[in-house]
């Protein structure tokens, strides 16, 4: 199982540490921002790689860690970035293991 942990973050540090994973996060960014309104790329990195330190990743554990005390997470706008970011994926999702999906 620690493994499996340190498997899911190292994996998503190294895709958010590349220009698509800019794009992920700019993205996300815009859906999760402060009450102020500004999104902060680098929180925002720092709480998925915090969130998946048991081995999952949700919603719920990311706003949990995000270093500020009110945030604003914009569904609607989340779920079009997840669709366009799945519409991306999907080519790619048969070459995973099926424990990876």
């Amino acid at each position: 199982m620690y493994l499996m942990q340190l498997s899911l973050i190292f994996s998503c540090s190294l895709a958010l540490n590349t220009p698509p994973g800019d794009w992920v996060l700019d993205r996300v960014g815009e859906s999760i921002q402060t009450s102020s309104g500004a999104g902060n790329p680098f929180a925002l990195r720092a709480s998925l790689l915090a969130a998946a330190n048991d081995g999952q990743l949700s919603l719920l554990e990311v706003m949990k860690v995000y270093p500020s005390p009110d945030i604003v997470v914009q569904g609607d706008r989340l779920l079009e970035s997840y669709g366009e970011l799945m519409g991306l994926l999907e080519p790619f999702l048969d070459y995973l293991p099926a424990s990876t999906r």
